[in-house]
């Protein structure tokens, strides 16, 4: 209380002092107007800070956590998205009907891609002896797209 009743005193002598020393017209009542101010913020301080405490912190993480259902719901319609427009690529450069199925999981607050399975579903115009070949091409070809090891992705058919 001590400190507040000097920081309201020591505004309204500062305003004082100031008002003594301004010159007269425009800029002067301009001045006048800005310690006024001045002096009403420093009397309602105690009040700013009374309505401030009652405010709930939000910078603390403390106190949110984090919605693990929805976290998985939207990573997990991400991986099918993502799966879908695997599936059309691949598709689409070799002209075979797949089937895409991505593995994922959730680290913390990402999500990585775990595996890949690519199920070749019909060779199309491949014969007997090329689709061997055409295996190791979309092996090769998936992990040029997802980045994963040659051991998280698996392509038979």
């Amino acid at each position: 209380m001590k400190a507040y009743i000097l920081s309201v005193c020591g505004a309204v002598l500062i305003s004082a002092l100031v008002t003594l020393l301004m010159p007269e017209g425009r800029s002067g009542k301009f001045i006048g107007g800005i310690l006024r101010l001045f002096c009403l913020l420093a009397i309602l301080a105690p009040l700013l800070s009374f309505v401030r405490s009652d405010l709930p912190d939000l910078s603390s993480s403390a106190q949110a956590s984090p919605d693990g259902a929805f976290i998985e719901y939207f990573y997990g319609r991400y991986a099918k998205e993502q799966g879908e427009m695997l599936e059309k690529t691949l598709e689409a450069e070799f002209s075979l009907s797949l089937n895409v199925q991505i593995g994922w999981e959730i680290d913390g607050y990402s999500y990585h891609l775990s595996e890949v399975t690519v199920e070749v579903e019909n060779f199309g115009m491949y014969g007997e002896g090329e689709h061997i070949l055409v295996i190791s091409e979309l092996e090769s070809r998936v992990r040029a797209l997802t980045n994963l090891s040659a051991e998280a992705i698996e392509v038979y058919g």
